[in-house]
């Protein structure tokens, strides 16, 4: 949390944020979250998801954690299991691990303390 307050009282971008946790030698619960979550927003989202979750992560009121590997599969993404299926009468995605090894994986520390997730899934 003290890297986003720092980011935010000296006007740090995202780049020279990554390059200060960097520079630690060490990674943090958050750098997950910085690196791929936030990343991720930007780059894949739309217009509109940019506009709604950028902000949340950006200034800390939104911690994400990147779901991707599987216990079964690793990191190989055409062997993901996990399905998400868009339900239009509620606006919403329904996320399905049919077994335990599609269970994700690994999300390290960001895993205890996340308050949302990018899962990849089919």
């Amino acid at each position: 949390k003290r890297f986003i307050e720092i980011k935010q009282e000296h006007g740090i971008d995202q780049r020279e944020l990554l390059l200060m946790m960097n520079a630690l030698g060490d990674w943090l619960p958050t750098t997950l979250h910085s690196s791929m979550f936030q990343l991720l927003i930007d780059s894949q989202g739309s217009e509109e998801q940019a506009a709604r979750w950028g902000p949340l992560a950006d200034e800390g009121r939104m911690i994400g954690c990147y779901a991707q590997t599987e216990l079964g599969h690793g990191s190989n993404l055409a062997r993901l299991e996990t399905r998400a299926t868009y339900v239009p009468e509620t606006d919403e995605w329904d996320l399905h691990s049919p077994s335990l090894s599609s269970a994700k994986w690994w999300i390290g520390g960001l895993g205890v303390i996340a308050t949302h997730a990018l899962v990849q899934a089919k």
